[in-house]
């Protein structure tokens, strides 16, 4: 993810601003044709789509400070193991985002567009994943503290809920 990429998904993002609501709903109404099994983990629909707007939003402004970004992601892939259950549930999200985004965006999803989200999304899914291969790691004395301290959220960062 370098500096094009980051200006290129804030601004996609930022252009979204008019229809959030409609793109969180049509991300959820994708993921569970994809996975009808997701459903059970999301049951109050105004509660998931507030979230997920919440977690667009602190993910695509923490951009700006990746390395607190990178941390926290690899924080809820600690703390929340499901997030970072798979290979294969990272791609039925992330079709279910580019889906979403390519419908909100139209004609400004340009293949460079594309391309940086794909980058980024694929970055942020490595640091999840790899938080949940670290929160199966056996605990030991050197471990412990990362894997029970709290993350501390930056004024530039808000922590990821």
């Amino acid at each position: 993810m370098n500096r094009e990429d980051i200006t290129r998904v804030q601004e996609s993002w930022h252009t979204i601003e008019p229809v959030k609501r409609i793109t969180a709903e049509l991300f959820y109404v994708k993921l569970f044709e994809l996975d009808s099994t997701l459903k059970l983990l999301f049951s109050d629909q105004q509660a998931r789509e507030q979230k997920f707007l919440q977690l667009m939003d602190a993910t695509v402004n923490g951009l700006e400070h990746s390395d607190v970004m990178m941390s926290a992601v690899r924080e809820l892939g600690i703390r929340h193991p499901l997030f970072g259950d798979s290979d294969e549930r990272h791609g039925t999200i992330g079709a279910a985002l580019f889906w979403s985004l390519e419908k909100c965006l139209r004609k400004d999803f340009t293949d460079e567009v594309r391309a940086a989200w794909t980058n980024t999304f694929d970055q942020l899914s490595s640091s999840l994943l790899n938080g949940m291969l670290r929160s199966r790691t056996p605990v030991t004395a050197n471990t412990a503290f990362a894997i029970a301290g709290p993350i501390t959220p930056t004024p530039a960062s808000p922590a990821l809920a």
